[in-house]
């Protein structure tokens, strides 16, 4: 199973469905990492507590239309 998270501000639409850049990043964030991993955005990753979860590997993603240039994920784990 993957499990992929990023944090922010989808817009609705009319058939109560969410569009916007944030919506795509989060449908990218778990396709990079591999089975088995918990990804999240670098929007999330900052959000997070270090001393509790730390990054086991980090990709920055390719362009792709919809979702930033830089787009950075971790692979995260927690410490302990």
């Amino acid at each position: 199973m993957r499990i992929g998270m990023h944090t922010g501000r989808p817009a609705a639409s009319w058939a109560a469905d969410y569009l916007g850049v944030d919506v795509n990043i989060a449908a990218r964030v778990p396709r990079r990492l591999g089975r088995r991993r918990s990804s999240v955005s670098e929007t999330t990753f900052t959000q997070l507590d270090p001393e509790v979860y730390g990054a086991k590997r980090t990709l920055v993603l390719p362009v792709r239309k919809g979702a930033p240039r830089d787009l950075r994920v971790h692979s995260i784990t927690a410490k302990g």
